[in-house]
Parts: C-alpha cells; sequence; structure tokens
C-alpha cells in the first residue's frame, strides 16, 4: 500500500533496477531516497504511492500523475535521477 509509483523514460524497469547506487544497495531503496529528500528539499516531485495513484485514476476530474525516473551518465558511470512527470487521463499516458 505504501509502495512508491514511477515510471521510467528511456530505459526499460530492468534496465533501472540493474543500476548501482552509490549509496543504497537496491535501486528501488535509491529511488525512494532521491524521491523523499527531494520532496523536502526542493518539492518538485511528489512522491505517489500505488493505492494513491489507483484513487485518483478511479476519481473523475482527476489526472494521474507519477515521477518519471532515467538513467544518466556521469563521466562513464549510470546513475538514477528523477526528471519529469508523468500524466494519465484516466488509465491512458498523456
Amino acid at each position: 500500500a505504501n509502495s512508491l509509483l514511477v515510471m521510467t523514460r528511456g530505459a526499460t524497469p530492468p534496465e533501472v533496477f540493474q543500476i548501482d547506487t552509490p549509496l543504497e544497495p537496491f535501486s528501488a531503496v535509491a529511488i525512494r531516497y532521491i524521491l523523499e529528500n527531494q520532496k523536502d528539499q526542493v518539492g518538485i516531485y511528489k512522491p505517489v504511492t500505488l493505492a494513491e495513484f489507483l484513487y485518483n485514476v478511479a476519481t473523475p476530474g482527476i489526472d494521474p500523475v507519477i515521477p518519471q525516473v532515467r538513467i544518466v551518465s556521469d563521466n562513464g558511470k549510470k546513475l538514477l535521477t528523477i526528471e519529469g512527470t508523468a500524466v494519465f487521463r484516466g488509465t491512458e499516458w498523456a
């Protein structure tokens, strides 16, 4: 119920999960850490739980949004970043 939902952009989910993250042993934990920290510092991307997303999909008049995860290269090292927001109209990605 408190699993965070993100969408990958420019990569597949398996590619995202294979990225070595410097501070966390698993990329899924690193994504949660990045989202929670940026929420407190700059508040650009709001972490969205699966339950929140499903509620928003089922509620008329709400276009659900979820953060997008990208793989970027920094001096040849692949890193994860939160960049952009996926917007849905109903169950369709807009």
